[in-house]
């Protein structure tokens, strides 16, 4: 859009409605067009904000973009020239303490760029990356779906980034600090071939990356996948060790790490089956390794074991029906566990089953997620629950499914309205020393996501 750089008002809607208003005045005048606007984030926590705009023609091929960064006092940190291809797009962004990194999507070459600046604005690490697979391809489809574009930081060790690998049907890891001046990429390659393998990062420091792997071996309808915890050398992107988290009959998806001294403690859901996208986790699983993924020890306890004294339980789901969608896991400073979930189910759409009967199945959504109270429970390191709680907050509809999905078990459809950001939680804030844990999450006074009104946000400290 055009317009003039007089003045600029800060509006941004750090996730999902919660919004947060600033002023910002700019001297220099002139005819640009903004590209993108946005907040720089540290783990949630709003950390300055950015302006990226095309300001002038620098050949036939680049164009000359400005790149504005503020702290969160919106004091000027300083504004860099950047030459770029007129194709570019701001994708992502992040800092890590130190330098922000901003990820740049150019539609023509066919490239993802990271670029890193320091507090002053002025370059000091990039890496470049051009794509090998067909954005509109069924296996990036399934890997787009599931995986977010977004960068992850390494406390104040650098930035990681994933992107989908097409010849084998896995992913690539890109890595670049700006503080060492390093960068690398590397991609996964594990034996054999699945539809699709997807990364999810768990944690990372100055020696390691941590990423969770599960490899779908057919498609969403079969639903099997095997699981691993691939662990990355940070400084050379070496594969330092590939950890089966299948152990027995206990399929394990982690969803957290925390690294403790020479161990590293993995925490996640545990399945009875390998279908782990299509069916309901049985409970919670602990496991504790050591820096070479050895096993130490495991616990598992079922959520009915662990949950039915606190929260009425049946086959794996509370009460009338509803599932458990588990968002986060925090560590306490006193060696607990917080696990921030959602109640939500499966509900049929009245209005998209008559569209899709109107347009002889071709058009409407069948399904959609019915969303419910947030949940919060305490674990300790053996499994057991110490304390359990429903914090309630106004039941509502997600958006309908695509046809071409709402007949998807309910488990797949929260992990793809998760993703696209149809549930209420918003996000989870630690101390400095874990001490204070705190998530968000927007309440409606609703009938449905289309009808917004009377919103809420609502912040619990634990």
């Amino acid at each position: 859009m055009k317009q003039k750089l007089l003045l600029i008002l800060f509006v941004f809607a750090t996730i999902k409605g919660f919004a947060q208003e600033a002023t910002k005045v700019f001297n220099e005048v002139k005819d640009v067009t903004l590209r993108n606007v946005g907040v720089i984030k540290q783990n949630n926590v709003i950390k300055g904000y950015f302006n990226f705009y095309q300001f002038d023609k620098a050949d036939k091929k680049n164009l000359i973009y400005k790149l504005n960064l503020l702290d969160e006092n919106l004091n000027d940190l300083g504004t860099k020239e950047i030459i770029g291809p007129k194709a570019w797009q701001l994708v992502s962004t992040g800092f890590d303490g130190k330098n922000f990194c901003f990820k740049f999507w150019d539609e023509k070459a066919k490239t993802i760029e990271l670029k890193v600046y320091d507090q002053e604005a002025n370059e000091v690490a990039s890496s470049e990356l051009k794509i090998n697979y067909k954005p509109g391809g069924h296996d990036y489809k399934m890997y787009s779906d599931m995986t977010p574009p977004e960068l992850y930081i390494l406390g104040n060790n650098g930035f990681i980034d994933y992107t989908f690998n097409e010849p084998n049907n896995a992913f690539i890891i890109s890595y670049v600090d700006g503080t060492t001046k390093t960068s690398w990429q590397k991609t996964y390659e594990p034996e054999g071939k699945s539809k699709v393998m997807l990364p999810a990062f768990l944690n990372g420091n100055s020696d390691v990356i941590l990423t969770s792997v599960s490899r779908v071996e057919k498609g969403w309808n079969n639903g099997k996948s095997e699981l691993s915890v691939l662990a990355t050398s940070t400084k050379d992107g070496s594969q330092l060790f590939d950890m089966s988290t299948e152990i027995g009959d206990n399929h394990i998806v982690p969803i957290n790490a925390v690294f403790e001294g020479d161990k590293i403690t993995i925490i996640g859901l545990n399945y009875k089956s390998k279908k782990v996208y299509t069916t309901a986790p049985d409970g919670m699983a602990f496991l504790e390794v050591d820096k070479h993924g050895q096993l130490l020890k495991s616990n598992f306890k079922t959520f009915e074991e662990s949950l039915s004294k606190y929260l009425p339980m049946e086959d794996h789901r509370l009460k009338d029906g509803y599932y458990l969608y588990i968002h986060d896991i925090a560590r306490t400073n006193h060696n607990t566990n917080i696990v921030v979930a959602e109640k939500f189910k499966k509900v049929a759409d009245g209005l998209g089953i008559a569209m899709t009967v109107l347009s002889q199945g071709g058009a409407g959504g069948v399904a959609k997620l019915k969303m419910e109270n947030m949940v919060v429970i305490e674990y300790d390191m053996n499994g057991n629950v110490i304390q359990a709680k429903e914090i309630p907050k106004v039941s509502g509809n997600s958006g309908g499914f695509p046809s071409y999905v709402g007949l998807l078990q309910p488990y797949l459809l929260a992990f793809m309205a998760n993703g696209w950001g149809w549930m209420d939680y918003m996000y989870t804030l630690k101390s400095d020393d874990n001490s204070e844990i705190t998530f968000s999450f927007v309440d409606y006074d609703r009938m449905d996501a289309d009808a917004k009104k009377n919103k809420k946000l609502w912040a619990n400290k634990v």
